[in-house]
């Protein structure tokens, strides 16, 4: 998912289909990864990104944080 500065949540949707030749404006946002594992525990890794405003091709910077649970919630 990507989390806005305005803390809007939304899933990410990764598209491999040629983007149309313009030039990038992007936001920041952070990108939550998310990986649940067999035992019931996930880990969720926070990233500082970008995001094209245009075309929504995304960015994935620095490793930012992270969660681990022993009981997934999600």
């Amino acid at each position: 998912e990507i989390i806005y500065n305005n803390s809007e949540e939304v899933p990410v949707m990764m598209r491999d289909e040629a983007e149309p030749k313009h030039s990038h404006t992007t936001v920041s946002v952070t990108i939550n990864e998310h990986k649940k594992f067999s035992d019931g525990s996930c880990k969720t890794t926070m990233y500082d990104g970008l995001e094209c405003t245009g075309c929504g091709k995304i960015w994935i910077g620095d490793k930012i944080g992270e969660t681990t649970l022993v009981k997934c919630p999600h």
